[in-house]
């Protein structure tokens, strides 16, 4: 409160040492002999119900019915003996306190360094984003600044040519009609035919090509990739104060995003095609965006053109391995984001099979296991991503646990 003083912790030890030591001398330096209570008599007894030394008169009025014995050597033993032995009990427990003090500085100090190092990087990972925005919008700028001059430079000459056409019929034009007004008939008719055919050549000087502009006016921007962009944004860093631990996740696909003709059963846990040509796929209904994850998906019947994996939440649920997604197809082929980076015999799907998939978003990385081994993993997940299926075949029915 306002009326209160704040001291730091190491203030406030401080002044209970010196404080004690204070009261220590002073007790040490008093040496009290006469009674408080009665200053004529001498403290000479020692009261072991109380535990105190008193006099004469202090015995016959307040202690009468207790145990009390003359002050000699042996209760002085007796009693700085219970005294050596709390002091000790005092000195483990002080060690102990000046072991925590020292436990919660040494964490204190930790504290101090983990929220400088996160802080620099998040400015880190934010700078990091920002000039990569920077660049595009350097690159950007750089493209519409070339279709500006290529369009200007085609309009501006066209401008000049068209300008001087218009300066020769203007200047014929003026000498036609001042001729016009000269009143020296034998003169007009002497240079008519001059004046026409000074213009006819004009006029046939004109490229009728001309006349409309060699370029329009179009510079388009196409916002093309913002959004995922925006929700990545949301998505970048994630700060706590305790370890990550792996996150929960919904087995289900989302109704909302899946192929026209995928259909849904077990409460969306379990999907197939209905129409042969072309892909169908689905999404997860787990958006992946920070933290670890990991989900497994049964192969309950497997068949020709069979993908599943991991995708953006703007992939095309019309196509099969694309440059949104991350899948491993029934026949051991790996596709990483439209590239297909290998094939392995090992990681050919049977029907029953189960594949687990592991994500870690803080560490942008995906993992494909089957029976606990390893078959397969990429890395450079930008976005927020989910569970995905495609579907080449109406064969196919696949199960997410």
């Amino acid at each position: 409160s306002k009326s209160h003083s704040f001291w730091p912790f190491s203030q406030y030890v401080a002044n209970l040492k010196q404080e004690h030591a204070s009261s220590l001398r002073k007790a040490l330096t008093m040496k009290p002999l006469n009674c408080t209570q009665h200053p004529d008599q001498r403290i000479n007894l020692w009261c072991a119900v109380c535990e105190v030394v008193v006099c004469v008169e202090c015995v016959l009025l307040q202690h009468r019915d207790h145990a009390v014995i003359q002050v000699d050597a042996g209760v002085f033993v007796q009693q700085t003996n219970e005294i050596r032995t709390l002091l000790e009990s005092l000195s483990e427990r002080q060690e102990t306190l000046r072991t925590a003090i020292q436990s919660v500085a040494a964490v204190t100090d930790d504290l101090d360094r983990a929220a400088d190092t996160v802080a620099q990087a998040a400015d880190t990972a934010i700078d990091t984003a920002i000039q990569a925005l920077e660049a595009r919008r350097r690159a950007l700028k750089t493209s519409i600044s070339a279709i500006h001059f290529e369009k200007r430079r085609t309009l501006d000459a066209q401008n000049t040519y068209l300008s001087g056409c218009l300066a020769r019929f203007s200047t014929g034009v003026d000498f036609g009609q001042r001729l016009l007004e000269q009143e020296d008939m034998p003169r007009v008719l002497q240079l008519k035919k001059m004046v026409d055919l000074s213009l006819s050549e004009t006029n046939r000087c004109v490229d009728v090509n001309m006349w409309l502009p060699h370029q329009d006016a179009v510079i388009e921007f196409h916002d093309i990739g913002v959004q995922p962009v925006v929700d990545a944004a949301l998505g970048v860093g994630l700060v706590s104060g305790e370890k990550l631990r792996e996150r929960a996740y919904v087995p289900k696909w989302d109704a909302s995003r899946r192929g026209n003709d995928i259909v849904l059963i077990n409460n969306d846990a379990r999907c197939y095609r209905v129409d042969k040509r072309g892909w169908g796929g689905v999404l997860g209904a787990q958006v992946m965006s920070a933290g670890k994850y990991h989900f497994t998906v049964q192969l309950e019947n497997v068949a020709q053109n069979t993908l599943i994996g991991v995708a953006y939440t703007d992939v095309n649920l019309n196509e099969g391995a694309q440059r949104r997604n991350v899948v491993l197809r029934e026949n051991g082929e790996f596709w990483v984001f439209g590239e297909k980076m290998g094939s392995f015999v090992h990681a050919q799907f049977e029907s029953g099979d189960t594949i687990r998939i592991e994500v870690d978003m803080d560490e942008k990385e995906v993992i494909f296991r089957k029976n606990g081994a390893k078959l397969c993993g990429a890395s450079n997940l930008m976005f927020n991503t989910r569970p995905f299926v495609a579907l080449g075949n109406a064969d196919a029915l696949v199960s997410l646990l």
